[in-house]
């Protein structure tokens, strides 16, 4: 399921959630490089995983494709950690696990 978890009248999260299909099967929380999106996830990752049971919850920080914010707002490292909070307390996935995308370095 694909929607917006609103924050403020300027500022939201474009998140993907779907829950594990498999008794007892973790969820997957995919957090993005700063330079990603939830595409990195969706393509290949997010729907093999879904095919074997498991949940997955990808979803893109403030100024990522399809999570607005406001003018002046300072997207920082604390800031990112604490919209995943608020969206883990909102959609409350089963057994959450953190996978963590690295940026490519050259």
């Amino acid at each position: 399921m694909t929607t917006l978890l609103t924050l403020s009248p300027d500022d939201a999260l474009f998140y993907i959630h779907a829950k594990p299909t498999r008794t007892g099967a973790p969820t997957f929380v995919f957090v993005n490089a700063l330079t990603g999106s939830t595409d990195a996830w969706e393509a290949v990752v997010g729907p093999r995983l879904r095919d074997e049971g498991f949940g997955t919850l990808s979803w893109n920080f403030r100024g990522q494709t399809g999570s607005p914010f406001a003018a002046g707002t300072a997207l920082t490292d604390r800031l990112i950690v604490a919209d995943l909070l608020h969206l883990l307390r909102n959609i409350a996935p089963e057994r959450p696990m953190l996978v963590r995308r690295l940026s490519r370095q050259a």
